[in-house]
């Protein structure tokens, strides 16, 4: 049995290597994106994939022609990267490639997007109490919240 210690909240983001959108422009709203090159999940992906918040409700917008599927998520960066197409990624996967301009953020005018109702969390054994896992564990928290250092790199970088 294991247990789940919320360390930090989700944020995705669709984005782009600058080659790729120098040759096929950038979209300037989600419901562009069918008019674009993708790359995504194969079989099971996330749940909030490709899902935006638009007029305040969550839309599903995809690009129509996938490039690229992979079950994994840094095959999916390397892709972007490569200028195949656009990629819906977590920013703590993709916060250094956005902060080095290696990739572009997509709909983010307005900030970051809210947080997934999933997140990023540490899992321990129910019985392993020591008082090692719980400094582990108090110090992860202390590190990724209430935003964790990827997020708030992008904020001020970025000006958000």
């Amino acid at each position: 049995r294991l247990v789940a210690t919320p360390l930090a909240d989700m944020v995705r983001i669709a984005c782009a290597s600058p080659a790729y959108l120098a040759a096929r422009g950038v979209p300037k709203c989600p419901s562009e994106l069918p008019g674009h090159d993708g790359l995504d999940w194969d079989g099971l992906a996330p749940p909030f994939a490709w899902r935006f918040e638009v007029d305040g409700q969550t839309r599903l917008y995809r690009p129509s022609r996938m490039r690229m599927v992979a079950n994994n998520a840094e095959t999916l960066l390397f892709g972007a990267l490569a200028g195949l197409g656009i990629a819906h990624l977590p920013t703590w996967l993709i916060s250094e490639y956005l902060l080095r301009g290696e990739l572009i953020a997509l709909f983010c005018d307005a900030g970051l997007p809210q947080a997934e109702t999933s997140g990023i969390y540490a899992l321990r054994l129910e019985h392993e109490t020591n008082s090692r896992s719980r400094l582990l564990l108090e110090f992860l928290k202390s590190r990724f919240s209430p935003v964790p250092p990827w997020d708030l790199a992008l904020r001020s970088e970025l000006r958000w």
